[in-house]
């Protein structure tokens, strides 16, 4: 009971355990508790809506250069032997270090 003394907030409450504690003070202890534990969660939830403010209009920003470049339909590939499989795959990963970007492989076609 002695390490309760932090709540006692209010001058002429006295220390609790001592026997002049009462039900009164016990209740306004009580509420001002309360009370300190409504308004740190007021200020979390006002700090994660000002974050989700923040991130909701970075987010927003990064979709518009993305939406341009709309994938079409993707098609089957038909690869047919080992040989095709090895030059699509060395053909797919020199691209992607010439351009340095992520690539996707829609359509193969054979030529000759």
């Amino acid at each position: 009971m002695k390490y309760l003394l932090f709540l006692a907030v209010f001058d002429g409450l006295g220390k609790l355990g001592e026997g002049d504690t009462t039900f009164g003070k016990a209740l306004i202890i009580a509420l001002v508790s309360i009370l300190i534990v409504f308004i740190i969660l007021a200020l979390i939830i006002g700090a994660i809506k000002i974050m989700e403010q923040f991130f909701k209009n970075k987010k927003a920003e990064a979709p518009k250069a993305v939406a341009q470049e709309k994938p079409q339909e993707e098609k089957n590939l038909e690869i047919t032997d080992d040989d095709m499989m090895a030059a699509v795959l060395v053909a797919t990963i020199d691209y992607a270090n010439e351009t340095k970007k992520d690539v996707r492989l829609k359509s193969v076609k054979r030529i000759g």
